[in-house]
């Protein structure tokens, strides 16, 4: 039992009768100086509120850390483009160039097919350059929907690349995490 739970004890004791004032006085004295060597109070222990503190900020840097990155699990989904099998990619700068070219240069040699076939010309031929102009517009289109995601990725990426470096800079002191690599 601890020392309140004894002190507490003998003072029911005392109240009830079943003590002295005098016995009530030299048994609380005893206990007194016979539990106080057991007792370890805080404040004898100079470093271990600053230490205590210490692990309190690494913990919540440690937390902000994992939640941050959580956040940019969710975030940088956004700005993926599943492709024909589930698997997701983050678009380049150089993929939207190859689309717009590639489209762009299949929807142009459909249109330019008149001129070269004159076939083509005769029964099919606005309906052959209407596809050729829907081609290169959707070509345009997802060219530039890649430029602007993958541009914005980045934007993003460097956002939490630098709230990163900020939570990791903030976090504990060095010594405190040397200790913790010594145990």
């Amino acid at each position: 039992m601890n020392l309140v739970g004894e002190l507490e004890k003998l003072s029911a004791l005392h109240a009830a009768g079943a003590l002295s004032a005098e016995e009530f006085a030299a048994a609380k004295q005893k206990l007194l100086a016979s539990d106080t060597s057991g007792i370890h109070f805080i404040s004898d222990d100079v470093g271990l509120l600053e230490t205590l503190q210490e692990r309190v900020e690494a913990i919540e840097s440690r937390q902000a850390t994992i939640q941050l990155d959580r956040c940019w699990d969710v975030e940088s989904r956004r700005y993926q483009i599943v492709g024909k099998h589930g698997v997701r990619s983050v678009p380049t700068v150089i993929d939207s160039l190859i689309l717009g070219i590639g489209v762009c240069g299949i929807g142009g040699l459909t249109m330019l097919s008149l001129w070269f076939l004159p076939p083509l010309r005769d029964p099919g031929g606005p309906l052959l350059f209407v596809f050729g102009l829907v081609t290169v517009a959707a070509g345009l289109g997802c060219s530039y929907y890649w430029y602007v995601t993958a541009r914005n990725f980045k934007r993003a990426e460097k956002r939490y690349r630098d709230r990163r470096r900020e939570l990791s800079n903030a976090s504990a002191p060095e010594e405190w995490l040397a200790q913790q690599r010594i145990k």
